[in-house]
């Protein structure tokens, strides 16, 4: 797992595309090559993207949708990165169990409820930062 996403703090309330994307690309561990790639766009088009502050509605969705994210969502990612990375961490946990031991994802899934209490325990801990 990379560090560098539990030593980020929640960013002010404005919105910047540029930021959403870096911590995306951290918290999903993707690098600029594989988005350029899903993009049509070149590695460099892409840094520029990660100092740009506004994206058009096309490029949001597409980028949004690559992390299986609504805009608002990928948006968000920075004001709540902890809650972000916990929340994908535990959804691919569940995924693996689902995979490797399908007879014990019953307890994981039935504790469903629990984990998004944690979740949103996470959140408001972070807009209290």
């Amino acid at each position: 797992m990379n560090k560098a996403i539990f030593d980020i703090k929640p960013a002010e309330r404005e919105s910047h595309a540029g930021n959403s994307l870096r911590l995306a690309m951290s918290i999903y561990d993707v690098s600029a090559a594989e988005i350029a790639k899903y993009l049509g766009v070149t590695r460099q088009s892409v840094h520029k993207i990660l100092d740009t502050k506004t994206m058009n509605d096309d490029r949001l969705q597409a980028v949004a949708g690559y992390f299986a994210l609504t805009p608002d969502q990928f948006l968000e990612l920075p004001h709540y990165p902890i809650t972000s990375a916990f929340e994908l961490f535990t959804g691919q946990i569940i995924a693996h169990f689902r995979e490797a031991q399908p007879r014990q994802v019953k307890y994981l899934v039935s504790k469903v409820a629990e984990i998004k209490d944690i979740s949103r325990i996470i959140k408001m801990l972070e807009q209290n930062a």
